[in-house]
């Protein structure tokens, strides 16, 4: 539930990396979120309303923890390098 909600962004890339490290290796991950962004790490999503599924759809536009994390680490490198 909110697996990044009290986690600064680094982190938050972190731990969704390594959720995707671990279904990569075959386990199933359910992250229950209200938060778009950290939706669209999921493959998948389920939309419940009032206990019921509205909807199933694959993620068209998919982010990835990895890249995210690189991404602003090479950010956070290029920021001190300047500074």
């Amino acid at each position: 539930d909110e697996p990044t909600g009290a986690l600064d962004t680094r982190t938050g890339y972190e731990v969704m990396a390594l959720f995707e490290q671990l279904n990569e290796s075959g386990i199933t991950i359910i992250i229950v979120t209200h938060e778009e962004e950290v939706a669209r790490f999921a493959r998948r999503i389920v939309r419940l309303q009032d206990g019921r599924i509205v909807e199933d759809a694959v993620v068209s536009n998919r982010v990835y923890g990895g890249e995210m994390l690189a991404a602003f680490d090479s950010s956070a490198t290029s920021q001190e390098a300047a500074g």
